[in-house]
């Protein structure tokens, strides 16, 4: 049987090491929270870039459509604008989406377009992979566009973002 002083001594350093566990969990989190808005500006120059690459001049990126679904952990949606046209004759709203896809060379940002009238399109990577672009050019395939176009029409709907919507 333990002793009243080593009974003491265990709970002193099981405390010590929970409240280090408890400090730890706290430091990360307050980092979580504060670097979110740098990750959604991050991710919002990201697929501005994409855009420039395929439609120089023409989307700007907007605010991050809120996604509170596990989609939320691979996956993205931004408002779209368009440069040459006023907002106040913007009848159809259209959304940047930024999915991680698997590829051959390991999962990958892919961006996608979508408005109302035309549906869902993909646009292309989101990284420059230099030298392995041919690589990635030729991975993609008719029938990976379009499963990850279904996909990307099931993240919108589960935002609340549907054909509806005007």
């Amino acid at each position: 049987m333990l002793e009243k002083q080593e009974v003491l001594k265990l709970a002193k350093k099981y405390g010590i090491f929970c409240a280090i566990v408890l400090c730890l969990f706290t430091v990360l989190l307050v980092v979580t929270l504060f670097s979110r808005e740098s990750w959604r500006q991050g991710l919002a120059g990201t697929l501005q870039e994409t855009l420039n690459a395929s439609y120089p001049d023409t989307y700007a990126v907007g605010n991050p459509v809120p996604l509170l679904t596990p989609f939320s952990t691979s996956a993205a949606i931004y408002n779209l604008t368009l440069k040459k046209v006023p907002s106040s004759s913007q009848q159809l709203r259209q959304y940047g989406v930024l999915v991680r896809i698997p590829t051959i060379a390991g999962p990958a940002p892919a961006v996608f377009l979508y408005s109302h009238d035309s549906g869902v399109a993909f646009v292309g990577y989101a990284l420059n992979y230099g030298k392995a672009a041919r690589v990635f050019e030729n991975d993609i395939g008719l029938k990976i566009i379009q499963y990850w176009q279904a996909q990307v029409l099931d993240i919108l709907n589960t935002a609340g973002v549907n054909g509806d919507e005007k």
